[in-house]
């Protein structure tokens, strides 16, 4: 997963959207 977008990996997406 990318750690570029904190509030979204909270969401389980592993991608830069």
């Amino acid at each position: 997963m990318l750690m570029h977008f904190p509030m979204i990996r909270k969401q389980g997406i592993s991608g830069p959207l």
